[in-house]
């Protein structure tokens, strides 16, 4: 999967993620352990390169609210994701959303100048004379 994604991932992100995909149950708290969010974080790494286990996983902590709260919809999305069904208007989570594009700010348009000055005066009134209408057609 990383291969089609091209050059654009480096080496150093191939290893992150091999590493996160290799066994991600590791990155799992245990019972006694509180440490969801460096979980999370890790899944969420692996889930951006659409790996499966990892989008199981981070399902399964929306769905029981392990760290973070219960949200059925993004679980679901997460589970279809995970056996590849991906759909329209799917409910993802903060860490998969793509970031908010900057909206570029109006450029002001300043209203039209007029020069009075150069406004031409009428000095003479002249008085237009046109022909009487008439009802002959020939």
């Amino acid at each position: 999967m990383i291969a089609a994604l091209g050059p654009a991932i480096s080496t150093a992100a191939e290893e992150r993620a091999a590493s996160v995909r290799g066994d991600p149950g590791r990155h799992e708290p245990t019972a006694g352990s509180q440490d969801h969010a460096s979980a999370y974080m890790l899944y969420c790494e692996a889930a951006r390169l659409e790996q499966p286990d990892a989008l199981m996983r981070l399902g399964w902590m929306h769905a029981e609210g392990r760290g973070v709260p219960r949200d059925d919809a993004i679980a679901d999305t997460l589970f279809r994701r995970a056996a590849g069904v991906a759909g329209h208007g799917d409910k993802l989570p903060a860490c998969l959303r793509p970031p908010p594009r900057a909206v570029a700010a109006p450029i002001p348009i300043a209203p039209p100048q007029i020069d009075h000055e150069s406004t031409p005066l009428v000095i003479e009134v002249t008085t237009i004379h046109t022909a009487p209408a008439t009802t002959d057609r020939r």
